[in-house]
């Protein structure tokens, strides 16, 4: 091990809260003990390098603050490890707390190859980076899991068609009536394509139509369709909060999905998904890349998001933290992605091992911890709320960490 005494490889990190339109104005604040006395919307909390909103380390050695960027600029091959730095050459991966109160918009993300040929055909046009109807801020793909930790309620994954030519009718409205004929195309893939282009192309008249009809069958409908009660009510809502918006049937369309406190589902690229409520961990690989196609006031591109879905039926599997009888316990939620793996780990007595083998950022979801370096005594006290970065063993010493708590550590995927 090479091991250098005089560098710290720990770090509290300060982060940046995005205030989108659909966040929650309380759920982040309690999480993380700050006040929003204003009650604005408090929708995600970056933690990594993107360039949108780089966490910043806090350096007590140095007496100073400096964003994580910078920090792996001064030593990439120690605060990052010899292999993170051959296979991403930075940081891989974007870690946040989301915080939905109304529904994110529906949309999907690029893989590699389609995301370097989009930055690179947005470029050539001209389009500024920062412009709204810019699609591709970065050349990277955006797989991600999201790990719920309330309730929290997504949609994801086209539905057998089938099961959308039955679903789709609850709404009577002959609005829906070529989408619904789109859908019997031969072949799935055909239908589902056939189906959502049928459905965007609609007309302002039929849009309204749908609108109208969801929001008049109201309180009725949970009476004739108790078993799909559920799927309407979240049309009622996006009724309420996107008018017009073909995307308000999408429950009728899209897998509806529950998760229960720690449960996760990871997404590849080109799946067509939406979050409606909860709190929740989110990860993903360094990137920006969103095409939406509705249920968002933000920049709308069905063409481009059509081009890189896959419509094909798809219900993710609902990743479950193992039972442990152990007062210590750590699962990985499996992925198969070498940009990142997420963990759950918690502690009620005693101390653990915090074994990271690649670079890696904590968050402390519960009680208090203290994380110490067991070769040069340094420690940092982490309480509910906060974070910090992890230099990889390969580069430091053994860490161990003491206390009652839970946490969720981000790191590579090099080691899963």
């Amino acid at each position: 091990m090479v091991y250098n005494f005089f560098m710290a490889h720990f770090f509290k990190l300060e982060n940046t809260v995005q205030h989108y339109d659909w966040g929650s104005p309380r759920m982040i604040p309690e999480l993380t003990g700050q006040e929003n006395t204003e009650l604005i919307p408090w929708a995600e909390l970056w933690m990594g390098v993107n360039p949108g909103a780089p966490s910043i380390c806090i350096d007590d050695e140095k007496n100073r603050k400096i964003s994580l960027p910078d920090l792996i600029k001064e030593d990439a091959g120690f605060y990052l490890g010899d292999e993170t730095v051959k296979a991403f050459g930075t940081l891989p991966f974007l870690y946040k707390v989301l915080s939905a109160d109304k529904p994110l918009s529906i949309q999907a993300h690029p893989n590699l190859e389609q995301a370097k040929e989009g930055f690179e055909r947005e470029n050539k046009a001209g389009i500024d980076i920062k412009a709204p109807n810019r699609n591709y801020k970065d050349p990277n793909h955006k797989p991600e899991i999201i790990c719920a930790l309330s309730p929290f309620t997504a949609m994801c994954g086209f539905r057998e068609p089938a099961e959308i030519e039955k679903l789709l009718p609850i709404v009577d409205c002959r609005a829906l009536d070529a989408p619904l004929a789109a859908l019997k195309d031969a072949s799935p893939e055909g239908g589902l394509k056939g189906f959502l282009g049928a459905l965007f192309a609609m007309n302002a008249e039929d849009r309204k139509m749908v609108t109208d009809t969801i929001l008049e069958q109201g309180r009725d409908f949970s009476i004739k369709h108790k078993e799909y009660e559920t799927e309407f009510n979240l049309c009622v809502q996006f009724a309420q909060i996107h008018p017009d918006d073909p995307s308000v049937i999408a429950p009728l369309y899209l897998n509806v999905i529950e998760l229960k406190p720690g449960e996760a589902i990871f997404l590849s690229a080109g799946i067509l998904h939406a979050y409606v409520h909860g709190l929740s961990m989110e990860l993903m690989a360094n990137s920006d890349n969103v095409l939406r196609g509705g249920l968002t006031s933000k920049y709308i591109d069905v063409d481009e998001l059509e081009r890189i879905l896959i419509f094909k039926p798809f219900m993710p599997e609902i990743l479950k933290p193992s039972i442990s009888d152990s007062e210590k316990s750590v699962f990985t939620y499996t992925t198969r992605c070498g940009d990142f793996v997420l963990r759950h780990h918690q502690n009620t007595s005693g101390t653990i091992d915090y074994i990271n083998a690649s670079p890696s950022i904590i968050f402390v979801t519960n009680g208090n911890l203290t994380m110490k370096d067991t070769e040069s005594g340094k420690a940092l006290i982490l309480k509910k709320g906060e974070s910090a970065f992890l230099a990889p063993a390969e580069k430091t010493g053994k860490i161990i960490l003491d206390g009652t708590f839970e946490m969720y550590s981000a790191s590579t995927g090099l080691h899963q």
